[in-house]
């Protein structure tokens, strides 16, 4: 009960701390992959993380880590010990889609939640695309997105 305690504490702390960097309240996050537009990433590659939203950004962060598991694992040419953090400014969000499989069938059959793809425009004026999948909460991400766009 107390490992619970203590680890329920470290996660408020890790929140909060992230909330006072920002200056504003993260409304909603969940852990997911990135399959594109996070990071030079191979074709091959998807880079595992922290995605949240404020009413001002869509935020993703992959921590650094290294264990020898991974060390195995990096055959993809992404440096496990190298830490993304990216936002992306909901002003710039010019479209967001949710793409779920079509039959009920193939939804319950599938292994992979449905997949955002977020076209926005980077400073430098040009279109960009994020494709992602959050574990959980697949809805409510795409409501507070929607909401925070408008």
């Amino acid at each position: 009960m107390a490992v619970r305690r203590n680890q329920d504490e470290q996660v408020k702390a890790f929140w909060d701390q992230t909330e006072e960097e920002l200056g504003e309240e993260v409304i909603v996050y969940a852990m997911g992959r990135c399959l594109s537009g996070c990071a030079e990433l191979p074709p091959s590659a998807q880079m595992w993380g922290l995605f949240f939203i404020t009413e001002r950004a869509l935020y993703f962060r992959h921590f650094p880590r290294q264990s020898w598991f991974n060390s195995l694992m990096s055959s993809s040419g992404v440096s496990a010990d190298k830490e993304v953090y990216i936002s992306v400014p909901m002003e710039r969000i010019q479209d967001v889609a949710v793409h779920r499989e079509s039959s009920f069938l193939k939804r319950l059959m599938s292994s992979t939640p449905p997949t955002f793809s977020i076209e926005y425009i980077e400073a430098d004026a040009s279109v960009q695309t994020l494709s992602f999948f959050v574990e959980s909460k697949t809805d409510t991400f795409y409501k507070v997105i929607d909401s925070c766009r408008a």
